[in-house]
C-alpha cells in the first residue's frame, strides 16, 4: 500500500494499520438529551482522518459515520437510529479488539441502545474508553469499559468525556484534569434539552465550548432515522 500511494510506509500504517501505530491523542466530547447526540473531536486535524464512509456490509445494517484505519469507526449512526461514539480514557493496548472496531460492530449489528450495551459487555476490549450511545426511541447511555471491567451510566440526559465517571472505575483515570474541566458545559447543555439546532452552535460557537483546537459535531435526530447526520 506504502508503495502503491506513494508515501512512507510509517504514514502507511499510521492510517491503515488498524492501530499498529498511534498518533497522539486529544479528547472527545458528547452530549445526549432530548433525542439529539452531539459530539465533538477535540484534538489537532492533523490527528483526524477526514474520511466519512456510509456503507452496508453484507448481513450488516447500513450505516455512516467518521471512518478511522478502513475497517474502523470513530463514531456513528446506522439504519435504525442508533448513534455511538468514542472516548479514549487510557492508552495500554492488550490483544483483544480495538476500540474502533468495537464501535463498527455496533453499528453493523444493533438497533436499540440496550442492544449495543449488551454487545459491549459481551466483547473483550483492548483499552479503557467511554461509549456514548443514543438510539431512535431517546435512550441515552454511557458505557465505561475496560480489560475485564464495564459499567453503564444511563439517565434522561448525559454527557461525556474522556475519564470514568463511575465510582468502581474511577481509580483507573489518567490525567483527567482537561476531561473534567469539559464536563460542565457539556452537562449543562444536556440539562437544558437544546434542539440540534442549538447543540450544533454550542458545539461550535460558545466561548465556553469544550473544543479548543477543533470541533468536528454530529447531530442526529431520532425521529428520522434515514437523515443519519448534518452539520460540519
Amino acid at each position: 500500500m506504502a508503495e502503491r500511494l506513494n508515501v512512507p510506509i510509517e504514514q502507511a500504517v499510521l492510517y491503515f494499520g488498524n492501530d499498529g501505530l498511534r498518533m497522539p491523542t486529544g479528547g472527545c466530547s458528547a452530549v445526549m438529551s432530548g433525542g439529539v447526540y452531539g459530539r465533538n473531536y477535540d484534538f489537532r486535524p492533523r490527528g483526524y482522518e477526514a474520511r466519512f464512509a456510509l456503507v452496508q456490509a453484507r448481513d450488516s445494517y447500513a450505516s455512516i459515520g467518521g471512518s478511522h484505519q478502513l475497517t474502523g469507526r470513530l463514531d456513528g449512526m446506522n439504519q435504525h437510529g442508533l448513534t455511538i461514539g468514542l472516548h479514549l480514557v487510557k492508552v495500554r493496548p492488550r490483544f483483544p479488539l480495538t476500540s474502533t472496531l468495537l464501535v463498527r460492530r455496533v453499528l453493523d449489528s444493533c438497533a436499540t441502545t440496550a442492544e449495543a450495551i449488551d454487545l459491549l459487555r459481551r466483547l473483550p476490549h483492548a483499552m479503557k474508553y467511554n461509549y456514548s450511545l443514543l438510539d431512535a426511541g431517546g435512550v441515552a447511555a454511557v458505557v465505561e469499559a475496560g480489560a475485564g471491567a464495564v459499567l453503564v451510566r444511563r439517565g434522561d440526559w448525559l454527557a461525556c468525556t474522556n475519564h470514568f465517571q463511575s465510582p468502581q472505575l474511577r481509580r483507573l483515570n489518567h490525567r483527567v484534569a482537561h476531561s473534567i474541566g469539559r464536563l460542565p458545559p457539556l452537562e449543562s447543555w444536556a440539562a437544558r434539552q437544546l434542539s440540534a439546532e442549538q447543540t450544533f452552535k454550542a458545539l461550535n460557537f460558545s466561548a465556553r465550548r469544550p473544543s479548543t483546537t477543533m470541533a468536528t459535531p454530529k447531530r442526529c435526530i431520532p425521529s428520522s432515522p434515514s437523515r443519519p447526520s448534518d452539520g460540519s
